[in-house]
């Protein structure tokens, strides 16, 4: 946890603090909104049933990523990311704007065959026989900028994966 490329697990539904340390920060920079609504708002973006969780997936920097289609639970259930770009333009590191902050997607024809127990992570590649990854014309490669900052799914339409290339410091992921 002092690492800044480690990441944090919570449960966004309850704050011993109200999520003060948020607010101050909002404060501090003329954001009239306090923590906890704006950490309720998003998680409510997730629908019921939720699991209730966020994670903080950090990234330091660009980094190649080797794609892991997957889905997290394979449930009729939204997953919500906040993008936190990197400082770093993408012009700078070779991508197109935007791209390199939010998870891709491959929507699906129809649901997988959960093959562990119900709710664990299907992963893509241990489907037999294993078909490689995706024809690039199926994956959605959402572009964060300003009033897309937020990317909302359904994991039980979709497998997802880490962008191509990560360009970013890190993301929300709501469940």
């Amino acid at each position: 946890m002092r690492s800044l490329s480690s990441s944090v697990h919570v449960n966004w539904f309850e704050s011993r603090t109200g999520y003060a340390a948020l607010t101050e920060c909002f404060a501090r920079r003329g954001v009239s909104l306090d923590g906890e609504t704006f950490i309720k708002t998003l998680g409510g973006l997730c629908r019921e049933p939720c699991h209730g969780t966020l994670i903080d997936i950090a990234s330091i920097g660009k980094q190649k990523i080797k794609h892991s289609w997957h889905q997290d639970s394979g449930y009729e259930r939204f997953t919500v990311m906040l993008g936190f770009p990197s400082s770093v333009p993408n012009e700078d590191v070779g991508l197109p704007p935007g791209v390199g902050v939010f998870t891709h997607a491959v929507k699906l024809s129809h649901a997988l065959v959960q093959p562990n127990a119900e709710g664990s992570v299907i992963q893509w590649e241990n489907y037999h026989p294993y078909e490689g990854d995706f024809d690039a014309k199926y994956i959605a490669r959402p572009e964060f900028r300003r009033n897309q900052e937020v990317m909302v799914y359904c994991d039980a339409h979709h497998v997802h994966s880490a962008p191509d290339v990560s360009n970013r410091e890190a993301v929300w992921r709501f469940m």
